[in-house]
């Protein structure tokens, strides 16, 4: 007889919604017409060895000696984390006897050649279980199914549960046979006369003479189905506990047996004999029940690979029964390789509410693309967390730590930012507007152009690039003063008072001295510029608009010169630009040109409402911009929310995040969080902080920030020390990066 395998790659039905599982099973149930097919699901622990060793591989390809510490550290603390707690890797093999499932091939499922079962010859058979002839071998043991109650399926519960609530390696197998359409007539007609028999006493036999009944004027198909789980473990004992366990947790679904005295010949049924056999019989199932079986152990699926940045531990609901006993199932490390073939970043949102964990995410994850991509990036936060991150990257000679504060900070709010005269226009006209608190009419708008154009006659784009040649505000105001128009010498005067001859002058009336050219890591530290005061609030905005305004002028002139680069652009606390119309236009236009510049734009907020505009639309701001950026940002980190907060997200997300998945956001712990990557995958997932970022991003206290730079060298260090291999490993040497001055 001909045999034809697959391996059966499913999307994961834990981050489908329910039209999607229905779409997928309803494939299935047209795919699965063989005469007879049997579905083996590999259930099998993550290897902490392999997966370090995938790692190391990677790394030693990398010159970069950040790169390569941190790797070192995430390498060994993976390696420590999956012995102490493992994680499961599933793989879904599908054999077909007789026929090619034609389907399946046009979806491009590949033939493969099915995993060998266990030689029964290598093995002694006792009562209950296989014993190992070589010392190197574990026990094996067989349970079978013998009877199903399909009233109580679902793909979830109990099939998946099988697979998600694994305490240990095991093989699922699903071997479904087609019966004759006379043999289900004449097994419909026998319930039936059994039923009348016992005077409709037998409930089963009962439902089951109606589910043929109506099988057969649907014309659908009856499959002769037996389940067996093989497990294997190195402890004899616990082999026992672990079987008598999935018997008692799934008697209301499925009766099994141990099969005492049939283990050898039960294994012949997780390879691809098609004649094996028990002394046991099997229940009958309906052909649309096969779709779901299969779905329900092939929709869990976990493979993990090292690809991209470290972002933690996923997560699984493990099935209804799991999520009904607080089970959690550890599927392993999960990576995020955002990065396109053309080397566009991505745009992404972090929310959660006070102590969620977000803000402490967001900077882990900028530190790792900076580590291990070399990507340069910019954060901008109000909130005293830059000098954090700051010792995180103490060993990036390319880091430099901006502390704002007025007595410090020099902003030239003539500055050529635009590539052309309209933009440079529409920049400086936001500007002025930010910094005298009200709206320009047309008449003024126009009178400052006329100011500006004179004020930048001719000076070359040399000369726009120069601190020291570009004109000061002194320069603007004398010019308007010069156009003897009475709202000129109004706009003028404000400008002259405030910020030429006032008490701002000395920040406003300068050349600009902040370090903005963005090609390394640019910690814009403003806590001491932030604050419930007003004005304090106005010269933020002032700040982050004159910032954002560079960062596109950058961008967009290392672009025209051959020269562009990736970035990465952070904000933390977005509801605090939001509030500004000028300034979330200018978010607006960063989101638009971003990705045109190889540029990406991270947000933090506490809840959902902020990114649609909620919050801002009371203020009296059009809450369009906030759909503008959710709908244009793709990846989110999605931390604890309450319940009126996680409703919004349900709506908003409800084609990416199952709706079991909304019902953790209230009970999140610190750092559990819904991750959405992209459309295929959407994870539970606990972000773990490497030893070197606990220490500086959580319990680190901002007045160690002076001893960042000595200290160089032992944090380096430390990342290869503080989580010791339970084995000797060997560990290349690891240069150590000059020191960052003082």
């Amino acid at each position: 007889m001909s045999v034809f395998a697959y391996e059966l790659k499913l999307r994961d039905f834990q981050a489908l919604d329910q039209e999607s599982i229905y779409q997928t099973q309803m494939f299935l149930n047209s795919a699965l017409r063989g005469p007879h097919i049997r579905l083996l699901s590999y259930v099998s622990a993550v290897r902490p060895d392999k997966f370090e060793a995938m790692r190391r591989t990677q790394m030693s390809k990398l010159r970069n000696d950040l790169a390569r510490a941190y790797m070192e550290e995430e390498a060994r603390s993976l390696r420590h984390l999956l012995e102490i707690d493992p994680a499961w890797s599933m793989r879904h093999y599908l054999i077909s006897f007789g026929q090619p499932l034609r389907a399946l091939e046009e979806e491009g499922d590949a033939r493969i050649v099915a995993p060998s079962p266990p030689t029964s010859d290598e093995y002694d058979e006792t009562a209950d279980y296989l014993s190992p002839r070589k010392a190197n071998r574990k026990y094996i043991k067989v349970i079978s199914s013998y009877e199903f109650k399909p009233q109580t399926f679902t793909w979830d519960n109990p099939f998946a549960s099988l697979v998600t609530g694994a305490d240990g390696r095991m093989i699922v197998c699903l071997d479904a046979q087609r019966i004759s359409d006379h043999s289900v007539r004449l097994a419909r007609d026998g319930l039936i006369a059994l039923v009348n028999a016992t005077g409709n006493n037998d409930e089963d036999s009962r439902e089951l003479a109606q589910i043929a009944h109506a099988a057969m004027s649907a014309r659908e198909e009856f499959y002769q189905i037996r389940m067996l789980i093989l497990l294997e473990d190195a402890n004899p004992q616990r082999l026992l506990e672990r079987s008598e366990r999935i018997i008692q947790s799934y008697r209301a679904h499925i009766s099994f047996s141990p099969l005492r005295g049939q283990q050898r010949s039960a294994i012949e049924y997780f390879g691809d004999n098609p004649k094996p056999s028990t002394a046991e019989t099997d229940h009958p199932a309906l052909g649309v029940m096969l779709p779901i079986i299969v779905s329900g152990l092939a929709g869990v699926q976990n493979n993990p690979v090292p690809d991209g940045i470290y972002l933690g531990q996923r997560k699984g609901l493990a099935g209804a029964y799991g999520a009904k006993h607080g089970m959690m199932q550890r599927l392993g490390p999960a990576y995020l390789n955002g990065w396109l073939a053309n080397n566009t970043a991505y745009h992404t949102g972090f929310l959660g509410r006070t102590g969620s964990g977000k803000s402490v995410a967001l900077m882990a994850m900028l530190a790792r693309e900076r580590a291990i991509n070399d990507v340069p990036i910019v954060l901008l936060e109000p909130m005293g967390n830059a000098p954090k991150l700051a010792r995180l990257l103490a060993g990036d000679p390319k880091m430099t730590l901006h502390r704002l504060t007025w007595s410090s900070i020099q902003i030239n709010p003539l500055d050529w930012v635009g590539s052309e005269e309209a933009e440079q226009t529409q920049h400086l006209h936001a500007l002025l507007q930010i910094m005298l608190n009200r709206r320009f009419d047309n008449i003024e708008k126009g009178l400052t152009v006329s100011a500006m154009r004179e004020v930048y006659r001719g000076l070359s784009p040399d000369d726009m690039t120069d601190p020291e040649r570009v004109p000061l505000l002194q320069d603007f105001v004398q010019a308007l003063y010069e156009l003897k128009d009475p709202q000129a010498t109004y706009v003028a005067r404000e400008l002259d008072f405030l910020y030429v001859q006032g008490g701002y002058a000395a920040i406003f009336n300068a050349p600009t001295n902040l370090s903005l050219d963005f090609n390394g890591a640019d910690l814009y530290d403003a806590q001491d510029v932030a604050g419930s005061d007003s004005t304090n609030e106005d010269f933020k905005t002032i700040l982050y608009y004159t910032m954002l305004s560079s960062l596109i002028r950058t961008a967009r002139r290392e672009k025209q010169a051959g020269r562009a680069r990736p970035r990465l652009i952070a904000v933390d606390e977005y509801y605090a630009m939001a509030r500004n119309p000028f300034l979330r236009g200018r978010m607006e236009i960063l989101i638009k040109t971003a990705r045109n510049l190889g540029m990406g734009v991270w947000f933090a907020e506490q809840n959902l409402a902020t990114f649609l505009g909620m919050e801002v639309a009371e203020a009296g701001a059009s809450s369009l911009s906030g759909h503008f950026l959710k709908t244009n940002t793709t990846r989110w980190f999605i931390f604890k929310q309450d319940e009126t907060e996680a409703r919004l997200v349900a709506r908003e997300f409800s084609t990416q995040i199952p709706e079991s998945f909304i019902g953790t956001l209230p009970l999140a712990r610190q750092g559990q969080a819904i991750s959405v990557l992209d459309e295929q995958r959407t994870y539970l997932l606990d972000f773990n902080l490497l030893p070197s970022e606990l220490e500086g991003l959580v319990r680190w206290k901002p007045a160690a920030l002076e001893l960042a730079a000595p200290r160089q060298k032992a944090v380096i260090a430390e990342r290869a020390t503080l989580i010791p291999p339970p084995t000797p490993i060997p560990v290349p040497a690891i240069p150590i990066p000059a020191l960052v001055p003082a």
